[in-house]
């Protein structure tokens, strides 16, 4: 109880270093670290804070003792990736960008702990980049998981700053002390897989809209009416961001997005229309989207004409073992959006 109320405390008196040493990423007045904060285990193991490329130190305060806000900018001379994410030539977050900034921001919260899923995620209104940096602010609401003693739930919401309509995006994250089982994943039964008809430079400059950052694809393995194979190139926050970003990211967003243009492809093939995601049911992190590749496979559902997409994507490594599982993905999909493919980013990726 004492060391809960010098938290209280230290958050109204906006004492950041002692709101640090309570959540184990530091002391308090000299002291060894305190328990663990909210929905915590009283014998948890503590974790020290490991770096995060979209999380740095000083980017995070506590707004309350449940409440955390990560605040940074947008800005195309920090966030390299976004001159290779443009949209009719204007630089867009990628929904997979702000799926890692959540996750990191629920970690935040919880450094003991790990993210093990994201659910709920909706895309609101997208965040383009119009003038000048633009600032974001991740609000995290930290709650208990009733099922779960040792774990916690994080509600998320992205904001602009100076915002006044409302969040951009909304997710949860599930923070837990390990993450989930590999062998509890089916594989996806996709058969009869015949060659993609257009090599990977040529899609890019045909049918996606991506810069070299976010030029995923390393190979097409197959395509039928049921969905898509394709092997993934992971990425490093230190090539996606300036300024010698620390850490590596927790949900690979160039491999999260290269499954997405996974999905642009099957639609430009049987559908001739091009995708844009707007939500998803959740994504299982059953271990890390690293190694020099990857494969994904993504299961299609067309419905309304090929005007909607539900699609679920599993990604496995070189050993065949599930590292991650993304589930119940609705895009939206329209002839209008062909537009966006072949920009001038786009057409330097495999240059």
């Amino acid at each position: 109880m004492a060391a809960y109320q010098r938290l209280l405390r230290a958050v109204i008196d906006g004492e950041r270093d002692a709101v640090l040493g309570y959540l184990g990423q530091g002391t308090v007045d000299g002291a060894a670290p305190a328990a663990p904060a909210c929905g915590a285990a009283a014998d948890a193991p503590l974790r020290q804070r490991r770096p995060l490329p979209l999380a740095p130190p000083g980017s995070t305060r506590w707004l309350a003792p449940d409440v955390l806000e990560l605040a940074r900018e947008l800005d195309l001379d920090c966030d390299l990736y976004l001159d290779h994410h443009r949209l009719d030539g204007r630089p867009v977050l990628p929904a997979a960008m702000a799926m890692e900034l959540m996750a990191e921001a629920a970690l935040c919260c919880r450094p003991d702990l790990e993210v093990v899923e994201i659910r709920g995620f909706q895309v609101l209104r997208g965040i383009g980049l119009d003038a000048g940096p633009l600032p974001l602010r991740v609000v995290a609401r930290l709650r208990p998981v009733a099922a779960e003693p040792s774990g916690a739930e994080v509600q998320l919401e992205i904001r602009t700053g100076g915002d006044s309509t409302g969040p951009r995006y909304r997710a949860h994250v599930v923070l837990a002390d390990r993450l989930l089982d590999p062998a509890a994943v089916e594989p996806l039964p996709l058969t009869a897989l015949r060659r993609f008809p257009l090599e990977i430079a040529d899609a890019y400059e045909r049918w996606l809209f991506h810069g070299p950052l976010f030029a995923a694809l390393g190979s097409v393995d197959g395509v039928c009416e049921r969905g898509i194979r394709a092997r993934l190139r992971p990425s490093s926050p230190q090539r996606c961001l300036a300024g010698g970003a620390e850490g590596s990211w927790l949900v690979d967003p160039v491999v999260i997005d290269g499954s997405f243009q996974m999905v642009i492809l099957w639609s430009r093939l049987f559908n001739d229309m091009t995708p844009l995601p707007s939500r998803f049911e959740r994504y299982l992190r059953l271990g890390n989207l690293d190694g020099s590749e990857l494969c994904c496979e993504v299961g299609v559902v067309s419905r309304s004409g090929g005007r909607t997409l539900t699609t679920r994507h599993l990604f496995t490594n070189s050993d065949g073992t599930a590292v991650g599982l993304l589930e119940g993905m609705e895009s939206t999909c329209s002839p209008e959006l062909n537009r966006l493919a072949g920009s001038s980013a786009a057409k330097g990726a495999m240059s």
